[in-house]
């Protein structure tokens, strides 16, 4: 992304003449040759990503599983339970927390 950035930095400039002639050549004003070569830029990247990205992820999973269409949801595996460290971990910074504030008084 960076080194696309730089490229689009150093060269969008430099082809500011040349659209800008090729757009006095089609009878437009020159300062519009670098929009129409945005245009065109970003019709083709829309055309690229449109005929060229994998199927829609809706769809494919439809024909994949059929039983999705039924409107039943996948099978899910019951979550990870945490480990017991953790468990008896979490009661006693609360302790010591209620203890410090003990001490310490009210904020």
């Amino acid at each position: 992304m960076l080194v696309a950035t730089t490229l689009g930095a150093v060269a969008g400039p430099n082809l500011v003449s040349l659209t800008g002639s090729l757009a006095a050549d089609a009878g437009t004003p020159a300062l519009a040759g670098p929009f129409v070569l945005a245009t065109l830029a970003y019709g083709l990247g829309a055309t690229v990503l449109t005929g060229s990205l994998r199927p829609d992820p809706p769809p494919a999973a439809r024909t994949r599983w059929p039983r999705h269409r039924e409107g039943r949801a996948p099978p899910r595996s019951p979550p990870p339970r945490s480990p017991p460290a953790r468990r008896e971990l979490h009661p006693m910074l609360l302790r010591g927390a209620r203890q410090e504030r003990a001490a310490t008084g009210p904020p």
